[in-house]
């Protein structure tokens, strides 16, 4: 308690100062406690990092859970520079093994943002960029998470775009002579509002991870992680897949009085190689997936 009044303390001797320097500064916090009683919990995963599943009525378990999250925004007066660091505790349960366990000191802290914010000098219409770990959205069903890389937004006319490179995954050569194994995405997005109540949106988004890696094996994936991130998360055995997948879609929406209509169309195509998949049914797939 005493930390933490110390902390307070100093922020708002900061903010009083602000000021002077042409600056605000911003605090806030979302603290989050869920419970629940179930016997549905693959979200769980027991030891070894192995999913556990409970799907039996005599089965069930109560859950107790923490997420806090808090940012910290420091911007000057005409907000053209922008400054925004996040952290979060959860979600974790309580009592959980090496994180909320008994005398409470685990660490289980993450930074979930950490990047600045301008607008480029001397233009008069929008033009800002986004640099570092960031909220970062493509389209709700497709990519919607917190991703490192540089965003680049704009107006033309009465049409807003995106452009972005994010960089989900790094990893180091296993051998000299390998390249690297770095998994990018690259997006151009377009938004419109070409009515009243009418929103329209239009994006290509370019996933790729290449890399040469003499690596044994492959990486094996099966429904509970069929992801891109976990395909080209690298790591051990399976470091090597190579992705190359374009996503091509449009949404938004329409609103008129007790009328509404809202749509998500996504066309994927490339091939996913050095990666097997197995499903639900046992079932193995071959080694390289074309989706064209």
């Amino acid at each position: 308690m005493k930390k933490l009044g110390f902390v307070i303390v100093l922020a708002m001797c900061v903010c009083i100062a602000g000021p002077a320097f042409a600056a605000n500064f911003t605090f806030h916090g979302d603290m989050n406690n869920r419970f629940e009683y179930s016997n549905h919990d693959e979200w769980i995963r027991g030891a070894g990092g192995q999913a556990v599943k409970l799907n039996s009525d005599s089965n069930p378990d109560f859950f107790g859970e923490i997420k806090y999250r808090f940012w910290f925004t420091a911007a000057t007066n005409d907000n053209n520079v922008k400054g925004v660091f996040a952290t979060e505790v959860g979600g974790l349960r309580f009592g959980e093994r090496g994180k909320l366990q008994y005398s409470g000191d685990q660490i289980a802290m993450e930074v979930r943002w950490a990047y600045i914010d301008f607008q480029l000098p001397g233009v008069a219409e929008k033009a800002r960029f986004k640099i570092g770990l960031q909220p970062f959205k493509v389209n709700s069903f497709l990519w919607q998470e917190t991703a490192a890389g540089i965003s680049f937004d704009s107006a033309m006319s009465n049409v807003d775009y995106k452009l972005a490179w994010m960089r989900g995954s790094e990893v180091q050569p296993v051998n000299s002579e390998d390249s690297r194994s770095d998994a990018d995405g690259f997006l151009a997005r377009f938004d419109t509002k070409p009515a009243d109540g009418a929103k329209a949106g239009f994006f290509l988004l370019f996933q790729r991870n290449n890399s040469d890696q003499d690596i044994a094996g492959f990486k094996a994936m099966t429904p509970m992680n069929y992801e891109i991130k976990n395909i080209t998360n690298g790591g051990g055995v399976g470091a090597d897949a190579d992705v190359a997948l374009y996503s091509i879609g449009t949404d938004g929406s329409y609103n008129a009085g007790d009328l509404f209509i809202n749509w998500d169309l996504i066309y994927q195509g490339g091939d996913i190689a050095d990666v097997t998949f197995t499903g639900a049914d046992g079932l193995v797939s071959p080694k390289k997936i074309n989706l064209t």
